[in-house]
């Protein structure tokens, strides 16, 4: 995998695609997890919603087979606050 992750910035109440941040080749097979930052429900990474501000970081994990290590990218977003933004979100 040759894959690079990328940074940006949104409004809280915004929904995003994990992947769209990812660029290169990917495997598909791989797994999101968040490393830093507030709660968030990883179940479905390619519509994600941000009810929460704050700083996310974000790892895709591609598990190598051997001799091949794990293939990793990162992806950080910062969620800024929108007024009347959502609040209740079911967290896994």
């Amino acid at each position: 995998m040759s894959v690079q992750g990328s940074n940006d910035t949104i409004c809280t109440d915004n929904y995003i695609n994990l992947f769209s941040y990812l660029t290169g080749t990917y495997d598909t097979n791989g797994f999101w997890r968040r490393t830093s930052g507030p709660a968030i429900n990883l179940a479905n990474p390619s519509n994600l919603l941000y009810c929460n501000p704050g700083s996310y970081a974000f790892e895709y994990r591609v598990l190598g087979t051997p001799p091949c290590n794990d293939d990793y990218a990162f992806v950080n977003i910062e969620a800024l606050p929108k007024p009347g933004s959502c609040t209740n979100q079911q967290v896994l």
